[in-house]
């Protein structure tokens, strides 16, 4: 198999999960934990030597638990043979989440900064709105460019194995839910939130992200409802409304994104 078959990462060319027919056979995982790497190009040799396929159903800080459907292999033609010894290997799993392939780590790591930083023992709001501040440029990042499942075709083009990756949604999750339950008594904390949320809104208006958007706006003004005082909490609410980030500016302009990056900045400046 050609190297250059292998695609990764944000390509222009998405390629979708081969479908899985009802003859395949399901490899379960032996460990529980969280899974550490895929191995996508082996699973690809296995499977062309074979001429068969390897769909792999997890992805990298995944947690998975012994005897959990991990990847799926089937025949391109016809059944796999009865004696044929699966490739479990092809999934990796580790007691602990580790970064070697997991690149949703920093988010969470970032997550734990904040709901740490909100614990009555620490009680330091601001570390925690710094930890969501430096969340924003990674949700904005997956959000504008997000990555396409990896796959390793041969010489004819077919693809021998698929691994899906992290979506922006996973990367939402990571860090929104956990900090917006600890945060219930902090508005500077569920402004931040809020703003991360307004940030991915505007590159990315896929339904399912916006739907994940209008869901945790809708729990974190519920949260906001907690607050000691309620001019705080119609603070959150205001903050909440569409546009409101925006025009929250010390200085009023024209209308414009939140965040503009450089290659954004030079498309515009070269229009």
């Amino acid at each position: 198999m050609r190297p250059w078959w292998r695609r990764c990462g944000h390509d222009p060319r998405p390629q979708e999960a081969p479908a899985i027919p009802h003859s395949a056979e399901p490899v379960r995982a032996t460990d529980s934990g969280h899974v550490r790497f895929v191995a996508t190009e082996r699973a690809a040799t296995w499977a062309k030597e074979r001429d068969a396929i390897v769909i792999i159903a997890v992805a990298p800080g995944d947690a998975v638990i012994t005897g959990q459907v991990v990847a799926w292999v089937f025949a391109r033609g016809g059944r796999l043979p009865e004696d044929l010894e699966l490739p479990t290997w092809c999934v990796s799993v580790d007691h602990e989440r580790v970064s070697d392939a997991d690149i949703r780590l920093g988010m969470h790591q970032l997550s734990d900064i904040a709901v740490r930083a909100l614990s009555p023992g620490t009680n330091d709001p601001t570390t925690a709105v710094h930890a969501v501040n430096q969340a924003i440029s990674i949700a904005r990042t997956v959000a504008k460019y997000p990555l396409n499942g990896e796959w390793v075709a041969d010489d004819d083009g077919i693809i021998r194995a698929y691994a899906p990756v992290p979506t922006p949604v996973d990367f939402l999750q990571e860090i929104v839910g956990p900090v917006r339950r600890y945060a219930s008594a902090e508005p500077f904390v569920l402004i931040q939130l809020l703003r991360l949320l307004a940030v991915v809104e505007e590159v990315n208006e896929d339904a399912e992200i916006q739907d994940v958007i209008e869901g945790e706006r809708r729990r974190i003004v519920e949260s906001a409802e907690e607050l000691a005082h309620k001019d705080d909490a119609a603070w959150v609410r205001e903050m909440a409304q569409p546009g409101a980030i925006q025009r929250a500016s010390r200085v009023a302009g024209p209308q414009t994104d939140i965040v503009e990056d450089d290659d954004e900045q030079a498309e515009r400046e070269n229009t």
